[in-house]
C-alpha cells in the first residue's frame, strides 16, 4: 500500500538531521532517460526527486550548556542521526551530522542557530551547513 504525499516522512533540517536541507532525506524516484542517437540506444539513469518514505528513524544527542544564563543564552554541540525509509530501516543508510549553535530565549519566542556538518553524504543529497528557527520548537 502507497501512501499519500502528506503521510509520507521527509527528514533533514534543523528539526530531525541537521546538516542536510529541510525534507530532502529519504527515499529517491529514480528517473531514465533513452539516448536514441547512440548505436544501440544507451539508458541514463539518475535518483532525482525524494518521495517520502513510511518508515523513519531519528536520533539526536545534544549537550546544553550555559553560556550567559542571565539572558536565557545557551550553546548546544550536537550528533544527529537519521533518514526515511520505504523497505526497513536500513542502518547503512543513515545519515550522521555533528555541529554547535545557540539558542536564545528571545522574548519573541525560542530563537537557534545552529551549524550542521554531514559526516556521510552521499551523492545526491543536498546540505545546508546553516540552521535558523525561531518560536516553539517541536
Amino acid at each position: 500500500m502507497t501512501l499519500p504525499l502528506f503521510e509520507r516522512y521527509f527528514l533533514g533540517g534543523i528539526n530531525s538531521v541537521r546538516g542536510f536541507q529541510d525534507r530532502s532525506l529519504g527515499p529517491r524516484q529514480q528517473t531514465c532517460t533513452t539516448d536514441n542517437t547512440t548505436n544501440p540506444p544507451t539508458v541514463n539513469c539518475s535518483q532525482s526527486d525524494v518521495i517520502g518514505g513510511d518508515t523513519a528513524a531519528v536520533m539526536n544527542v545534544e549537550l546544553l550548556f550555559p553560556i550567559m544564563e542571565q539572558y536565557g543564552l545557551r550553546g548546544v554541540a550536537f550528533f544527529d542521526m537519521g533518514n526515511a525509509f520505504t523497505s526497513g530501516i536500513n542502518f547503512g543508510d543513515m545519515r550522521r551530522s555533528v555541529g554547535a549553535g545557540a539558542r536564545w530565549m528571545s522574548p519573541f519566542g525560542p530563537l537557534r542557530v545552529e551549524l550542521g556538518f554531514p559526516l556521510n553524504k552521499k551523492p545526491g543529497d543536498q546540505t545546508s551547513v546553516l540552521g535558523f528557527s525561531i518560536g516553539a520548537q517541536p
